[in-house]
């Protein structure tokens, strides 16, 4: 009983959020932008990778969103269809040239038609409309947005049961009138609030937010422990969401790993290694002292952060290896072996890599992390082969292009197609890119302060 009561309190949390769309003039936009050029060069992080960094996972969604889990063999006709070129085809310029030029974002309308809780969640949706892989980057935007806010100038401390609460909200389209999402937000966040209920009490306790009146059927709701999640696979939930966070920590990877680990209750097993170690090595090329190195010393900065930044010690760990390390090591040596050769490539992946499931922890990191190198002289090269290797596209794509952007910075993305991917985010939810730098450059202010602490 006394739990019930609490699961029936805890609705307060989740009962009515409504999502906020603002309007700013002119003025008001330039205003926004010196004082973000401002805090970020304070903080010591470019700004321009940061929105790079953010665009490039939205794109990367939106880009593999509607050919996700396609038959490789039965992607669209203008795909590359690296599987039919002859054996032995190596990359040259003209190839990546070609790749990059032919990179289309596509509309959903005839790919998938239908709305779906982890796909779209608009029928027949535009180009642009991004999918499960962003939806829940906008909870943990909101998340730290909202525990700021109503912090003011205390100190704030962000724990798994804030996140946990920022789960239990309903996330809704702006424009309700084409298409109800409620059928769409229950059943593709489901498995997630069957786990942030677990941590329902300690939020309860905790929260200083005001009540309204509850859900009448919340405390029918199952809590199931967070390890029950997936089945406990050890999947890419936390990549998904969690990629944010590394903008908090520019140039301290460390204390990026730590706030990822910290907070993520939604991995299993050592899929929280590879979220925060991910973490890690985009918090460092975030950093200004990285502004005079070439894209190529950046991705290699990258990569060594991922490798070398272990605080608790996976590596030391008797009788066995970090399988974070393992797995990179391998993407980086199929890479090397496949010559520039991308079928090559894919036949590896799809045979050495040993996934259960498409996406598999292990799987969605080392898939985009093999690529990037294999064809690390042009990113949207990259991209294209990310997508044409098929299975789950946005998880890949999305990672890839987080990647991308923190190296390259915004310019490196058509000009188009992040207008196409801005316009829906702000259309269908109401967020938008410069809000989320703004959220997390205060958020990464309030950390150096020690005013912000992510804890466990």
């Amino acid at each position: 009983m006394k739990r019930r009561r609490i699961l029936s309190s805890f609705a307060v949390l989740w009962a009515a959020s409504a999502v906020k769309v603002s309007a700013q003039t002119t003025a008001d936009q330039s205003k926004t932008t010196d004082t973000a050029e401002a805090l970020a060069h304070r903080l010591g992080i470019s700004l321009d990778r940061l929105r790079g960094f953010l665009i490039g996972s939205l794109l990367g969604d939106a880009l593999g969103g509607p050919i996700e889990f396609s038959d490789p063999d039965r992607l669209p006709d203008d795909m590359p269809h690296v599987r039919q070129w002859k054996a032995g085809t190596k990359l040259t310029a003209t190839h990546c040239e070609t790749l990059a030029r032919t990179l289309r974002l596509r509309g959903y309308e005839t790919l998938r038609p239908e709305t779906a809780p982890f796909g779209p969640w608009r029928k027949r949706a535009p180009a642009g409309t991004i999918t499960d892989d962003s939806r829940h980057k906008i909870i943990l935007l909101r998340a730290i947005n909202r525990a700021i806010d109503h912090a003011g100038q205390a100190p704030v401390t962000i724990d798994r049961s804030r996140l946990a609460a920022e789960y239990l909200r309903p996330l809704r389209h702006v424009d309700e009138s084409a298409e109800s999402t409620a059928a769409l937000d229950r059943d593709g966040f489901k498995p997630y609030r069957d786990a942030a209920r677990w941590w329902a009490a300690k939020s309860i306790q905790s929260s200083p937010e005001p009540t309204p009146e509850p859900t009448p059927d919340f405390a029918s709701e199952p809590a199931y422990p967070p390890e029950r999640l997936w089945a406990g696979v050890a999947n890419c939930s936390g990549q998904m969401a969690l990629l944010p966070l590394a903008a908090v920590f520019p140039g301290k990877p460390v204390a990026a790993y730590e706030a990822t680990y910290a907070i993520d209750f939604l991995d299993s097993d050592h899929a929280v290694d590879y979220c925060a170690a991910i973490n890690a090595g985009i918090a460092e090329v975030l950093s200004d002292r990285h502004n005079d190195s070439d894209p190529d010393a950046r991705m290699q900065a990258l990569i060594q952060t991922m490798i070398q930044t272990d605080p608790y010690h996976y590596a030391d760990i008797p009788f066995t290896e970090r399988p974070f390390a393992q797995w990179l090591g391998r993407g980086r040596q199929w890479a090397e072996l496949a010559d520039r050769d991308p079928r090559q490539l894919f036949e590896k992946l799809e045979r050495e890599g040993k996934p259960h499931f498409w996406w598999d922890a292990h799987f969605t990191f080392v898939v985009p992390l093999a690529i990037m190198h294999l064809c690390r002289d042009d990113p949207m090269a990259a991209m294209n082969l990310c997508l044409d290797f098929g299975h789950d596209t946005d998880s890949y794509a999305q990672l890839l292009g987080a990647w991308i952007g923190a190296i390259h910075g915004r310019e490196v993305f058509p000009t188009s197609m992040v207008r196409h991917v801005e316009r829906r985010l702000e259309v269908d939810f109401g967020e938008s890119v410069d809000d989320w730098c703004r959220t997390l450059l205060n958020a990464a202010h309030r950390a150096e302060q020690q005013q912000l602490r992510f804890v466990r």
